[in-house]
């Protein structure tokens, strides 16, 4: 009664308004109209046009990344050749037997920790010889193998099937002790073959600590509040994100079929993001950005 008793009023008013003035009206009301309707699609396209171009910023982002691990990846591979062909190195594995020489394990420590040098990327040096001793370069503590034979690590048989190209591994397989399980790191392994007669000498562990790959990507992901995600072959992180979005990685990926890179607005914890993922076919990694859809409300706004 109450509104068909205001309805009716407004009517009234309408009614006995001039002809001018009910124009006036009319057009102020389809002038609003008009102003909510262009507002509410402009918003919508507006918001579609930054998420096609923050993703292809994303993916751009993705590539430099890429190139920038490839390039510490080089380095540390090419320092790996220079280990792996040094003269006091190949000496050393050439004469070692069943019982440790300290004369000679001292000259192969003294000639890596000279190879690593002040190589930023390279956080430690491990080599076995045929018979198991060890020799390393560590700038914290030097690790403790953790089983019985480097012949049992899971990607000895990969290594060998190589015939001296390298493999990356994550925290090397697990064959060391660790005092920090917070710790991570990606391995370089290879063998060692001897340059005169390319016979097997040993093994070769190079590790890269997390903290480099996280300077990979620092200065290019700082923008709207990015975080990047690394996996490594088996899809285990080399570098998760250091706050916890809730997003569900796998279900993203499992969604992306077997495309090389992928775009998508997900929602996860009642927030939107802007997830996007490079494949590194090289290695078979993936890295993964994403990214807070509200920052780019804020863009919109």
């Amino acid at each position: 009664k109450l509104l068909k008793k205001f309805g009716g009023s407004i009517r009234q008013k309408l009614m006995d308004m001039s002809i001018s003035t009910k124009i006036m009206v009319f057009y102020f009301v389809l002038l609003i109209f008009s102003i909510v309707v262009s507002s509410v699609l402009y918003q919508k396209i507006f918001l579609n046009i930054i998420s096609n171009k923050v993703s292809d910023v994303a993916i751009q982002m993705l590539h430099s990344i890429k190139t920038n691990i490839d390039t510490m990846i080089d380095t540390v591979n090419d320092y790996s050749k220079m280990i792996i062909t040094d003269e006091d190195v190949q000496t050393a594995l050439r004469q070692a037997s069943e019982h440790t020489n300290v004369s000679l394990q001292r000259r192969a420590t003294l000639a890596i920790t000279r190879l690593r040098g002040n190589n930023s990327y390279i956080s430690s040096i491990y080599i076995f010889d045929r018979y198991g001793n060890k020799y390393a370069a560590d700038k914290s503590i030097i690790k403790i193998l953790k089983i019985n034979s480097i012949r049992e690590a899971e990607w000895y048989p990969e290594v060998i099937a190589r015939k001296g190209g390298f493999v990356l591994v994550l925290n090397a397989g697990g064959i060391f002790e660790m005092e920090d399980s917070r710790e991570k790191f990606i391995s370089l392994v290879r063998v060692i073959n001897d340059v005169n007669g390319q016979t097997m000498l040993g093994v070769l562990v190079i590790n890269i600590s997390e903290d480099m790959f996280k300077k990979a990507y620092k200065g290019i992901a700082a923008n709207y509040g990015t975080e990047v995600i690394i996996l490594d072959n088996h899809k285990r992180n080399i570098v998760q994100a250091e706050k916890n979005t809730g997003f569900d990685i796998k279900k993203f990926l499992d969604g992306s079929g077997e495309r090389d890179s992928n775009s998508a607005i997900w929602k996860s914890g009642g927030q939107e993001y802007m997830v996007s993922y490079l494949k590194v076919k090289e290695y078979g990694w993936k890295l993964l950005s994403i990214i807070p859809f509200r920052e780019l409300s804020k863009e919109s706004n």
